[in-house]
């Protein structure tokens, strides 16, 4: 079954990212297996995969976030290239099951990643570009469900890291400006969540990024 190739692929990238596996394949690599799994299920296997990959508990993706934050002494090139693959799946796979199938892991993964940007200093800063991706795309879905307090104290923290991190890469600009206008526009309330974050002043900087 799909969802028990999802687990031991997930196992195998959490042993693999920790050494506790005697084997020589890269995380990106089992991530784009987990990624081929994903890509061929059918609609009525979602759920049991969505139970396995964005599970707190191991071997689930969000897991896997966790112990590498925690546990990971300055994780390798090859770790962190698996940690942004693997971020951008879990984006990816929660546009495709959209609000009702994510809901029930929002509030789960909006956490992790938020663990996961706030606590990375790698130079290259693609893992934490990546960790804005999953909460970018729950923020369009108009998840997790927040009270506005919430929702405008996120938006500004994110303003704040913006304005804060003088090392920030332009692609992690791009992808805060990207949040915070996720945030601004699945908010029902009238006005600005922070100083005004356009879809144009998002789009701009998102280009210059690509560039």
């Amino acid at each position: 079954m799909a969802e028990d190739s999802l687990r031991d692929l997930l196992e195998r990238l959490t042993a693999v990212a920790t050494g506790a596996a005697n084997v020589h394949d890269k995380p990106s690599t089992i991530v784009e297996e987990v990624k081929d799994v994903l890509d061929h299920l059918a609609r009525d296997e979602l759920p049991a995969a969505s139970a396995v990959l964005l599970a707190i508990d191991p071997p689930g993706a969000l897991h896997h976030l966790e112990v590498v934050r925690a546990e990971v002494h300055k994780p390798s090139g090859d770790v962190n290239m698996g940690r942004t693959r693997l971020l951008e799946c879990v984006a990816a796979y929660i546009a495709r099951i959209g609000r009702d199938g994510a809901e029930p892991y929002a509030r789960d993964v909006k956490q992790a990643c938020e663990r996961t940007f706030r606590s990375e200093r790698g130079s290259q800063r693609s893992v934490k570009a990546a960790a804005l991706l999953p909460m970018a795309e729950l923020f369009r879905l108009g998840l997790p469900r927040m009270t506005d307090t919430e929702t405008r104290a996120i938006a500004r923290e994110l303003r704040e890291d913006y304005e804060r991190d003088r090392l920030n890469s332009a692609r992690v600009k791009a992808n805060i400006l990207q949040a915070i206008a996720a945030l601004h526009d699945n908010t029902p309330r009238p006005g600005p969540l922070t100083e005004e974050v356009t879809a144009e002043e998002a789009a701009s900087t998102a280009k210059k990024a690509d560039l």
